[in-house]
Parts: structure tokens; C-alpha cells; sequence
């Protein structure tokens, strides 16, 4: 299985998993003992989201646990979560197989997406406290090593950490939790070639000019970025048509 799944072993209270399936990108897995349903549901939906498991592909859920070291139990608990999230089908004693969406599906996901977390974000500039900019800025720092290092496992969990610490700076509970639950089934199959040609780092620059904006408090260049920041994930869709009016990474000017 080690040769097959990666290398497994455990540190203090940790489960590392390295490289879950094959061509999975080379960061490691690390679960708590603590949660690991939920853990292990986070990093399955990963690889789902960047298009690391296949469709079609039958999965078991006694090879899952073997590679995170965990009992079948908390695996079973949360390939259930994903069921119900749509994201695999269960054929009950055999295993499980990710859904596949269409390009329309994955569309109005980003459309719901544009609706509310770009004025949801936008809300927030102008208003965070230093100490709310300074974890932001902490957690752009962390978004661009992963960008740096081309870990496209480690950069959507960081990109996913960043965008909603500043939703949630709105104060709006359920808002937070529909909109992480939108970024939960969003998948961006294109993101995989994305990081093949080593261009995270120049997606992650969007996210500098985001946080500055926001700590300027220029709402409405914050609203411009984002809806260009969600145009781009729609771009890398299948079949999807051209974007004419979509400038450029590190071309969108300043809005006064």
C-alpha cells in the first residue's frame, strides 16, 4: 500500500499521510487524532476539488483508512458528509466514485459564489482592526509560500483560510458558512494545469492587491478584484467560451 498510496507514519498524536493517490502532489497530510472525520473529509474533498481523484474511479474506503492510519469508522463518517455534499456516490459495500458535475453546474456555483462572497468581502474594507489585518497579512504570507512552493493542495487550503477569515470579519455567521460551503463543492478542474505551469504565485498576487484595497478601504477596487478573482477560476471551466473583458493578472487598474 506504501508503495501504491505514499508513505504513512505517525508523530505524537499525528497522522501524515504523504501523496494520497498516485500523482498527487508530493505535501504531506497532517490529522489530529482530534476530528479525524472531519479531517479526513477536508482532505479527500481536495483531492476531489483539484481533479486528483477521478471520476469513475472506484474508491474504497478500507484503502483510505489504511492510508491515513485510521480506523474505517471516521472514513466511512465522512465519505457519508461528502455524499451528502454531492460531491461522490456510495454504492453501499463496494465503495465510492466522485460525481461528476457539468460546466454549468460548476458555473452557477460561481455565480452564487460572485453574488455573496464578493460584496461580503467588499463590506469588510476599511473596517478591519490591526490586529484582524494583522492575522490577514500573516495568512497571505502563509497562501504565498504555498504559491512559492507550486502546492496546489496546500495553496486551496491556505486560499480557502484567507478568503474566509474576511468574510467573517462581517459578523455574518450563516453568510460565512454558505459561502465555505460553496468553496467546499466549487471545483476548478484547470487549477491542476495551473500549478503545472508554475503560475500560483501569479494568481496569488490578486490577493495582495485584495488585502491592500480592503486595508485602504477602497470597497468598491475590492469588488473589482474579486469579481475578476472568481472570473479567472471561471475561465479554466471546460468548454469554457472566452472572457474578452477580463484584463489581464496584474493589470487591473485602481478604482477611485
Amino acid at each position: 500500500m506504501a508503495g501504491e498510496r505514499g508513505m504513512m507514519y505517525s508523530m505524537d498524536d499525528e497522522v501524515v499521510a504523504e501523496g494520497m493517490y498516485p500523482g498527487s502532489a508530493s505535501s504531506s497530510v497532517v490529522l489530529q487524532r482530534d476530528n479525524l472525520k472531519d479531517q479526513i473529509a477536508q482532505a479527500i474533498r481536495t483531492e476531489i476539488l483539484t481533479g486528483r481523484m477521478s471520476p469513475g474511479t472506484l474508491y474504497k474506503a478500507g484503502e483510505i483508512a489504511e492510508t491515513y492510519g485510521a480506523s474505517r469508522t471516521p472514513v466511512r463518517e465522512a465519505i457519508l458528509e461528502l455524499e451528502s455534499k454531492g460531491l461522490v456516490e456510495v454504492t453501499r459495500g463496494v465503495g465510492f466514485r466522485v460525481v461528476t458535475p457539468s460546466t454549468q453546474e460548476l458555473r452557477d456555483v460561481l455565480a452564487v459564489r460572485e453574488m455573496l462572497e464578493v460584496p461580503a468581502t467588499a463590506a469588510v474594507a476599511g473596517t478591519l482592526s490591526a490586529a484582524s489585518m494583522a492575522v490577514a497579512r500573516r495568512l497571505l504570507d502563509e497562501l504565498r509560500q504555498a504559491a512559492i512552493r507550486n502546492d496546489l493542495v496546500e495553496y486551496l487550503a491556505r486560499d480557502k483560510t484567507f478568503h474566509m477569515f474576511l468574510v467573517a470579519q462581517g459578523g455574518n455567521a450563516r453568510l460565512t458558512q454558505i459561502v465555505s460551503e460553496l468553496r467546499d463543492v466549487q471545483r476548478v478542474p484547470g487549477l491542476t494545469r495551473i500549478a503545472d505551469s508554475g503560475q500560483l504565485i501569479e494568481r496569488h498576487r490578486e490577493h495582495e492587491r485584495i488585502l491592500d484595497a480592503i486595508e485602504a478601504g477602497r470597497a468598491d477596487e475590492v469588488t473589482t478584484l474579486m469579481k475578476h478573482h472568481l472570473e479567472l477560476s471561471r475561465q479554466v471551466l471546460p468548454d469554457a467560451p472566452p472572457y474578452v473583458d477580463a484584463p489581464p493578472v496584474g493589470s487591473i487598474p485602481s478604482v477611485s
